[in-house]
C-alpha cells in the first residue's frame, strides 16, 4: 500500500498469536500494528483502519458486540478467522449473521478436495473463486490448505453484498462431534459488504479456519498460496491497496533423491562388483593360457 495503515489485532477472547512470518509480511505490506481490548478500552481506536480477529476461543460481551457493530456500520473493516473449536459463540455468530453469513455447526469435510497424505477429509484445499479483487492473479490450480475449518452459508434475505473467496466442492459435508453429517457446498472464506450509517460501507471478511496463517503450515508447504491470499484479504478493502509483501524463500537445503534406491543399491553393491570380478578372471585366464 502507498500509505501506512493501522491494523489492530483484537484481544481478550483467547485469540491466537500471529506467527512471525505473517507479522513480518503484514508490516512489509504497510500495516502498523497495535493490540486492542475493547472490554478494557470501551472503544475502537479512531485511527483503526482494520480489525483482525484471529481465532477467538471465547464469546463477545454484549457491550463489545455493540462496539464492533457500530464500528462496521461506520465504514470499518474487520477480518475474522475462526478458531479450531466447535463451541457456540452466540454474539460472534450474530455479528456474522448481520452481514449475511451463517456459521454452520461442525467441521467441514470434503471428499473431492482433501489432501490424502494427511489421512483426513478435514485437511482440505478450498476452491479459489477467481476473478475477484482478492484473488486477482490467482488460478484454480493454486492450492490452499485449511484444517478443521468451519463453514458458512449465505442468507437469502440479506442486504449485504457477499463475494465468495474459497468454497468447498459439492461433495462436502459439515460433520459435528457427535457424527452428524450435513451435505452441501459451503463457503470457507468470503467478503461481505453492507451499507451502514451516513453512506458508509462496512466490510467484514470471514475465514473458516485460522490454520490458513498457521506458521508451521506456511513453513512446511511453501508452494501454498495461503499467505498471499491472506495478505490480499487484508489490503483489498483499501483504494490504494496492493499486496507488496514478497513471500520469504526457504533457505533450507534441498537434497536430490534417487528413485528406487533399493534397485540402485543392488546394482552398485552386488552386480557391478560381480561384473568386475568376472571380467578380471577372464583376463587372468586368457593371459595364463598365453
Amino acid at each position: 500500500m502507498s500509505s501506512e495503515k493501522y491494523l489492530y489485532p483484537l484481544s481478550g477472547h483467547g485469540e491466537s498469536e500471529l506467527s512471525a512470518p505473517i507479522s513480518q509480511a503484514m508490516e512489509k505490506a504497510g500495516f502498523t500494528m497495535a493490540t486492542v481490548t475493547p472490554l478494557l478500552t470501551g472503544a475502537i481506536p479512531e485511527d483503526c483502519d482494520l480489525l483482525l480477529v484471529n481465532g477467538p476461543t471465547a464469546d463477545l460481551s454484549q457491550e463489545e458486540y455493540t462496539l464492533l457493530e457500530d464500528y462496521l456500520s461506520g465504514g470499518g473493516q474487520m477480518v475474522f478467522l475462526c478458531s479450531d473449536s466447535e463451541e457456540n459463540f452466540p454474539n460472534w455468530s450474530a455479528l456474522l449473521e448481520s452481514y449475511g453469513l451463517t456459521l454452520v455447526d461442525g467441521y467441514i469435510a470434503d471428499e473431492e478436495r482433501y489432501y490424502p497424505q494427511f489421512g483426513s477429509l478435514f485437511a482440505i484445499a478450498g476452491a479459489i473463486s477467481t476473478g475477484t479483487e482478492v484473488t486477482q492473479g490467482m488460478s484454480e490450480q493454486d492450492l490452499t490448505l485449511l484444517t478443521n475449518s468451519r463453514g458458512f452459508t449465505q442468507q437469502e434475505d440479506t442486504d449485504a453484498v457477499i463475494t465468495p473467496v474459497l468454497t468447498t466442492s459439492s461433495h462436502a459435508s459439515a460433520v459435528t462431534l457427535d457424527g452428524q453429517e450435513v451435505p452441501g457446498t459451503y463457503l470457507l472464506a468470503a467478503v461481505s459488504e453492507r451499507a451502514g450509517t451516513d453512506g458508509a460501507t462496512g466490510r467484514l471478511t470471514v475465514l473458516g479456519s485460522n490454520s490458513l496463517i498457521d506458521g508451521d503450515i506456511l513453513s512446511s508447504y511453501p508452494n501454498l498460496v495461503n499467505e498471499t491470499l491472506f495478505l490480499n484479504l487484508l489490503t483489498a478493502g483499501f483504494e490504494d491497496g496492493s499486496n507488496l509483501s514478497i513471500p520469504a524463500k526457504s533457505l533450507a537445503v534441498t537434497y536430490n533423491t534417487i528413485p528406487n534406491p533399493g534397485l540402485w543399491s543392488a546394482l552398485y553393491l552386488v552386480v557391478l562388483p560381480l561384473v568386475i570380478l568376472v571380467t578380471g578372471l577372464i583376463v587372468w585366464w586368457k593371459r595364463r593360457r598365453q
